[in-house]
C-alpha cells in the first residue's frame, strides 16, 4: 500500500521536475527523498521516472498515475469540506441580498431563527433593487436573494415564488378605513394616490383614469409612500410585507386592493451552483418566515 508520504514525495517531483528541488519543498533530506520515491517505484512495478543528470523526467506511466493521484487529492479535499460543513453545519460565509419591503421584518427574524448572532457564520446582507440582486444572482456574487418580480427572472433558479396583493395604507381616521376586508380602485381614484414605480403606477394610472401628471405620487419604494401616508393626507399602494409592519408598529390601517395587479415575489439562487449546508438553511428560515407572512396575508 502506498504511504502518504510516498505519495507526497511524487508530487513534488513531478512538480518541481528534479528530487533536489522536491527535498527543498518537503523540507527533506535528498537521501530520504529518494528512498522514498524507490520504495513507490518498487511497489508500483516499474520507474515513474528517468534519471539525468540534471533532474528526472516522468515516464508515461507517472503522468497516467498523477492524473489518478490528483482525482484522489481533490475528492479527499471534499470529503474534508463535507466534514467541515457537517461538524459546524454551515460554510463560512453566506451573501445574501433583499429589496427593502423584507428588511423590516421577514429577513431579521429569519437570521434570528437562523442563529445570529450567535452562530459563528459570516452574513453579508445587502439591499437593493430587485434588477441590481437579479444581476448580482446570475453573475454568481450572492449566495441567496428576495426580489419582486415584474418580467422574466432568466439566470436565476426560483426556490420560491408567490403572489400577494397589493396593499392600501390608510390613517385610521379615514372613511375608506372602515370599509371592510378590501377596497377597489374605485374607491380611491379621487384620492391622492402615491405609487410605486414600474407597472404598479401604470396601472394606477390607467385604472383610475389619471394622467401621469396628475396629484398622484410616484416613488421607488413601499417605505417611502408608506411614510407619506403617515403624515397624513394621502393613500399609499405599497407590497404586502412593508404593509403588513406599518400596520403593526404605527397607526395605519392596512387593506388589500381588490382590482390591482398582485405582487410577485421570490426566493432565488445562482444557476448550477449547488447550496452550502448554511445557505440551503438559511432558505428554509426565509421560507418560513415569508410563510407566515402570507399565511396571514393570503
Amino acid at each position: 500500500m502506498f504511504t502518504s508520504r510516498q505519495i507526497n514525495v511524487f508530487r513534488a517531483i513531478m512538480s518541481t521536475g528534479s528530487i533536489t528541488n522536491a527535498a527543498d519543498r518537503l523540507n527533506l533530506s535528498q537521501p530520504s527523498v529518494s528512498r522514498l520515491l524507490g520504495e513507490l517505484e518498487r511497489q508500483f512495478g516499474c520507474a515513474l521516472f528517468i534519471r539525468k543528470s540534471r533532474g528526472v523526467t516522468p515516464t508515461p506511466e507517472a503522468y497516467l498515475f498523477l492524473d489518478e493521484v490528483e482525482r484522489t487529492y481533490a475528492a479527499l479535499a471534499s470529503l474534508e469540506e463535507t466534514a467541515r460543513e457537517i461538524s459546524l453545519s454551515q460554510r463560512g460565509v453566506v451573501s445574501f441580498g433583499c429589496i427593502a419591503a423584507f428588511s423590516f421584518d421577514v429577513v431579521p427574524r429569519a437570521l434570528i431563527s437562523f442563529g445570529i448572532p450567535k452562530n459563528p457564520i459570516a452574513v453579508n446582507w445587502r439591499m437593493r433593487s430587485s434588477s441590481q440582486l437579479l444581476h448580482w444572482i446570475s453573475s454568481g456574487l450572492l449566495d441567496l436573494a428576495i426580489i419582486h418580480i415584474e418580467g422574466e427572472t432568466a439566470g436565476v433558479k426560483e426556490i420560491y415564488r408567490r403572489s400577494l396583493p397589493h396593499m392600501c395604507l390608510l390613517t385610521q381616521n379615514h372613511p375608506l378605513a372602515k370599509k371592510g376586508e378590501s377596497v377597489s380602485l374605485s374607491d380611491i381614484s379621487s384620492e391622492n394616490l402615491i405609487g410605486l414605480q414600474g407597472q404598479t403606477a401604470n396601472d394606477l394610472h390607467i385604472q383610475t383614469a389619471k394622467a401621469p401628471s396628475s396629484s398622484s405620487i410616484v416613488v421607488e419604494v413601499s417605505f417611502a409612500a408608506a411614510a407619506l401616508a403617515l403624515a397624513g393626507g394621502s393613500v399609499a399602494i405599497v407590497d404586502p410585507f412593508t404593509a403588513r409592519w406599518f400596520e403593526k408598529f404605527s397607526n395605519l390601517k392596512a387593506l388589500p386592493v381588490s382590482n390591482l395587479a398582485s405582487y410577485d415575489f421570490a426566493l432565488v439562487e445562482p444557476v448550477g451552483r449547488p447550496s452550502s449546508l448554511s445557505s440551503s438553511k438559511l432558505q428554509n428560515h426565509f421560507i418560513e418566515e415569508i410563510s407566515s407572512v402570507v399565511d396571514t396575508l393570503g
